[in-house]
């Protein structure tokens, strides 16, 4: 398994366990993925998808990295019985930012998986493409973490017998 499939599981795992949204209802592991928002596939009216983005490596030791990965956290939630309108929507959904901002903030090493998680940005979206009346969050975040230097960690060996380091 890879260290940045790790820390996309270790957002989902954190973020269930921690987000608080009251008012609104709590949000049950089911309505966390990991990948990008399928708006014909939701099994629930809200859903919160975790994609990862792009990342840098930089050489801490000769044996770790410091990696930086990029990750996409969508907030979506489409018309439900319980929201009487856009603006009802658009509450929960800042409501449910607040609870991923508080649970960042809160402990931005996430369980002590990262060094460091902080959110960048955010865009709102006033209707999600194939969703009429839908709203969502594309929220950006970054997580900095120590990885060791080889591919396979812990092996001791490259991935394969044709692969050396330079000059060895």
């Amino acid at each position: 398994m890879s260290r940045e499939w790790d820390a996309l599981t270790a957002i989902k795992t954190y973020l269930t366990a921690t987000m608080d949204a009251t008012p609104e209802p709590a949000l049950i592991a089911g309505q966390f993925e990991i990948g990008y928002p399928d708006e014909d596939g939701m099994k629930y009216g809200t859903m919160i998808y975790i994609g990862p983005e792009d990342g840098t490596w930089e050489p801490l030791t000769t044996q770790s990295l410091l990696e930086t990965l990029s990750a996409r956290v969508y907030i979506i939630i489409k018309p439900q019985a319980r929201y009487d309108g856009t603006e009802a929507m658009i509450r929960a959904l800042y409501e449910y930012f607040a609870a991923l901002a508080n649970a960042v903030v809160t402990d931005p090493t996430m369980g002590d998986v990262f060094d460091e998680a902080k959110i960048l940005n955010f865009d709102f979206y006033p209707a999600v493409s194939g969703i009429s009346k839908s709203v969502g969050l594309d929220i950006s975040m970054q997580l900095q973490f120590e990885r060791e230097s080889l591919i396979f960690p812990g092996s001791g060996t490259y991935p394969s017998e044709d692969l050396h380091p330079i000059g060895g």
